[in-house]
C-alpha cells in the first residue's frame, strides 16, 4: 500500500545539501495563503513535517539492529528503506480532488480577512484566536442528517469551456490541470467532459512526473455513460474503462499486456467523476446548505459518497497574491462508509470552484490562466524527507533499539483513531478516547484474536503479485534447492533472494508488478514486497503485503527519532501472520514498525489499496510511552 512511495534516512539528515531542504519543507502550511506570504505558526509547521503519520505497530519476527548493520544494508537503509507510497498518495488525492467535493475538517491555515474583516487563523497548541470558525467535529460511523437524500443528477449546464489549476505543496508548485467540457455530436444529447494533469515532484534524487487523463461521457441530463482514465507514472501505463450497463457498470483495466474486467454494482443516483463540479454549476450552493452526492472516483474505481458543507463567504487569497470573496465549502469524501479524503473548497457565486486546500499533503490548488499552470519547474524540495515523522520520545535511541514491545500513542487530529488501524499478531490498540489509541507493538507476541485469518487470495496470482508467472516460478525453483527445509527457512532464503535480485534500488519506477520486478530487477521497497509476496505464494506459503511506518535513528544533532511510511511482506506460518521485509539484508530485533493496513491486492488496484492512508496523512501525532 498506501497506499505511499518509499522515503528517507539518515544520510538525507548528514547530508549539508539535504539539511537546507528539510528546514525549507518544514515552513509552513500554504493551503490558504497567498504563495510567498510569510506564515509563522509553530502548529503549521508540525502540520507540514508530520504529513504521513501514525499507525498501529507491526513488529517484526527476529532480528535487527541499526548499530549493527553489515554495511551494504545500512548503505540501502540510508539511502531508501522507506516505502514509495507516498507518490501514489499524492497522486490519489491528485486525482480526487478535481472530483471531489468534508464534514470533518482540521483547523484551517490563516485565510485572510473574512467578509466582517475578520482575520481566521489556525488553532494554535490548542488555543484559537479570535475570532476563529471551527470545523464541525464528527465523530466516525455517524450517519448523515436524516434528511440529507443522495441528489440526484442534474442538468449539464457547462457546454464549451477550458479552465486550468495550477497545484502546489507548501509553497512549491508541483503540477497542473486543465479542465475541459466540449460538446458530442452538436451538443443536444452528450458532453464530454475530460480532465489532463501533470505532477512532478522529488524523491531523493530523483524526480518523478506523473501524468493522468480523465475523460466522462454524460448526457446533458446529467447521467453518466462511460469513462476513461489513462495512468503514467515512472514509465509505466495504466488504462481503465468504464460503461455502464444495466444496474452496473463494467470496468476493464489494461496494464501492460495483462488486461482485467470487473464489474461494479450501479444505481441511476450515481454520478460521474466530475460530479461536484456539475453539482455546484447546475445550482450554486449557499451558507449553511449540505449536499450528498455519490460518484465514481477517478483512479480507485469505486463509487463514493462525497458531503459537501457550505459554511461562509470569506475573502479567500488566490495565487496573484489578491483575495476574492468565495463560499467555502467542506468536503468529506467516504467509500464504505469510511472517510478517506477531506478539503476545503472555494466557490464563486457561479458555483466555480477557485481554490481548494487538502491539509493531508499541505496540497493546495489555484484557478488561474494556461501559462501560469503550466510553469512548473524541476522541484527543489524533497517530499521524501518532508513526510517523515519526528516521534516524540524521552529515551535514547540504544534503548529503544532494545525495547521489545513498545508502547505508541497515536493521536488523530480529527477523528477516533481507533478504526483505521489494523490488528496483528504484533500490535494491540487499546482506544484512549475519541482522538487517541495507544498501540503496543511486539514482534514476538501472541496471535491476536483480532488478526485477519488466511484468505484464498492471499495463496493464488493476480495481476500484482503473479505467483503463476514463469519468470517467477523459475526464481522460486533456483531459490529453494533444499526439500527438507522448513517455511522459516524457505521464507528466510526467499527474503534474502529478494533483497539481493532487486539490484538497482531507485524510486524512479512506479508501482510494478512482481513479474516486472522479477525481470528489471529494479525498484523500492514496494518492488520489493510485490515480489516477495509471488515469490511466497509460488512456493505455497500465503503472503500479503503490509504498508505502514518504520522506525529510523535520529539524524546528526537531532535526539528524536523518525518514522517514515515503508512498505514490506506478511506470511501466513499457520496460525499467525509474520512480517518480512525483503528491503533490509537483515530483519529487525525490536519493535520497530507500525502497521496501517495489510491487502492481499486482489482488486488489481494499488490505489484502492492505499485508500486507508489518506484517513492518517497530516492528521497523526505520534509518540513513544515509558
Amino acid at each position: 500500500m498506501m497506499i505511499f512511495k518509499c522515503f528517507f534516512c539518515r544520510i538525507f539528515l548528514r547530508n549539508p545539501k539535504i539539511r537546507p531542504i528539510l528546514k525549507s519543507c518544514r515552513l509552513i502550511n500554504v493551503g490558504n495563503i497567498a504563495p510567498g506570504r510569510r506564515l509563522g505558526s509553530q502548529n503549521q509547521h508540525n502540520r507540514y513535517n508530520m504529513t504521513v503519520l501514525a499507525l498501529v505497530l507491526i513488529a517484526f519476527p527476529p532480528l535487527w539492529h541499526t548499530r549493527r548493520m553489515d554495511h551494504s544494508s545500512l548503505t540501502f537503509f540510508r539511502r531508501l528503506v522507506m516505502l514509495p507510497s507516498w507518490s501514489l498518495c499524492l497522486l490519489s488525492v491528485v486525482a480526487l480532488v478535481p472530483f471531489s467535493g468534508c464534514d470533518r475538517v482540521p483547523p484551517r491555515p490563516a485565510i485572510g480577512a473574512d467578509a466582517k474583516g475578520e482575520i481566521r487563523q489556525f488553532e494554535e497548541a490548542g488555543q484559537a484566536s479570535t475570532p476563529v470558525v471551527a470545523a464541525p467535529a464528527v465523530a466516525e460511523g455517524d450517519d448523515e442528517p436524516s434528511d440529507l437524500k443522495v441528489e440526484p443528477p442534474a442538468k449539464i449546464v457547462d457546454r464549451d469551456l477550458e479552465r486550468w489549476d495550477a497545484y502546489l505543496v507548501g509553497r512549491e508548485q508541483v503540477g497542473f490541470s486543465v479542465t475541459k467540457v466540449e460538446p458530442v455530436g452538436g451538443g443536444d444529447a452528450y458532453v464530454r467532459y475530460s480532465m489532463e494533469e501533470q505532477l512532478k515532484i522529488r524523491r531523493g534524487k530523483q524526480v518523478v512526473q506523473q501524468w493522468l487523463k480523465q475523460t466522462s461521457l454524460e448526457s446533458v441530463s446529467g447521467v453518466f455513460q462511460e469513462f476513461e482514465s489513462e495512468l503514467s507514472r515512472g514509465g509505466e501505463i495504466v488504462i481503465s474503462r468504464g460503461a455502464v450497463g444495466y444496474n452496473q457498470m463494467n470496468v476493464t483495466v489494461r496494464r501492460g499486456e495483462q488486461k482485467e474486467t470487473h464489474a461494479i454494482p450501479w444505481d441511476a443516483k450515481y454520478r460521474g467523476p466530475f460530479a461536484t463540479q456539475q453539482s455546484l454549476r447546475a445550482n450554486p450552493m449557499k451558507s449553511g446548505e449540505e449536499r450528498l452526492l455519490q460518484s465514481l472516483l477517478p483512479v480507485q474505481n469505486v463509487v463514493g459518497t462525497i458531503r459537501l458543507k457550505a459554511t461562509d463567504v470569506i475573502n479567500v487569497a488566490m495565487l496573484t497574491g489578491d483575495s476574492q470573496k468565495l463560499l467555502e465549502i467542506e468536503s468529506t469524501v467516504k467509500v464504505d462508509d469510511r472517510i478517506v479524503l477531506t478539503q476545503l473548497l472555494w466557490a464563486n457565486d457561479q458555483g466555480e470552484v477557485l481554490k481548494t486546500y487538502t491539509p493531508a499533503l499541505d496540497f493546495a490548488t489555484y484557478r488561474t490562466d494556461r501559462d501560469t499552470a503550466t510553469k512548473v519547474g524541476t522541484p527543489k524540495n524533497d517530499l521524501l524527507s518532508a513526510t517523515a515523522i519526528r516521534v516524540q520520545s524521552d529515551a535514547d535511541w540504544a534503548s529503544i533499539g532494545e525495547r521489545s514491545p513498545i508502547t505508541y500513542r497515536i493521536k488523530h487530529r480529527t477523528q477516533d483513531p481507533a478504526a483505521l488501524f489494523e490488528s496483528s499478531p504484533s500490535q494491540t490498540i487499546t482506544s484512549v478516547d475519541d482522538r487517541s489509541l495507544l498501540a503496543v507493538c511486539d514482534p514476538f507476541g501472541a496471535e491476536s484474536s483480532d488478526s485477519e485469518p488466511v484468505g484464498e487470495a492471499d495463496e493464488i496470482a493476480n495481476s500484482l503479485i503473479q505467483s503463476d508467472h514463469p519468470t517467477i516460478r523459475q526464481m522460486v525453483k533456483s531459490l529453494l534447492v533444499s526439500e527438507d527445509a522448513s517455511l522459516d527457512q524457505k521464507a528466510e532464503t526467499l527474503r534474502l533472494g529478494v533483497h539481493r535480485h532487486v539490484r538497482k534500488k531507485n524510486f524512479s519506477r512506479g508501482f510494478l508488478s512482481a513479474a516486472q520486478v522479477a525481470t528489471e530487477a529494479e525498484g523500492d521497497c514496494t518492488e520489493h514486497a510485490i515480489l516477495l509476496a509471488a515469490l511466497c505464494r509460488a512456493a505455497g506459503i500465503p503472503s500479503r503485503v503490509a504498508a505502514g511506518l518504520l522506525m529510523l535513528p535520529p539524524g546528526e544533532g537531532q535526539s528524536q527519532p523518525l518514522m517514515a511510511y515503508h512498505m514490506w511482506t506478511l506470511i501466513w506460518t499457520g496460525d499467525r501472520w509474520a512480517a518480512l521485509d525483503a528491503t533490509l539484508a537483515e530483519q529487525p530485533k525490536f519493535a520497530d514498525r507500525i502497521m496501517l493496513v495489510s491487502s492481499d491486492l486482489a482488486s488489481g488496484n494499488e490505489y484502492r489499496s492505499l485508500l486507508p492512508v489518506l484517513q492518517v496523512m497530516g492528521q497523526v501525532d505520534v509518540a513513544i510511552e515509558d
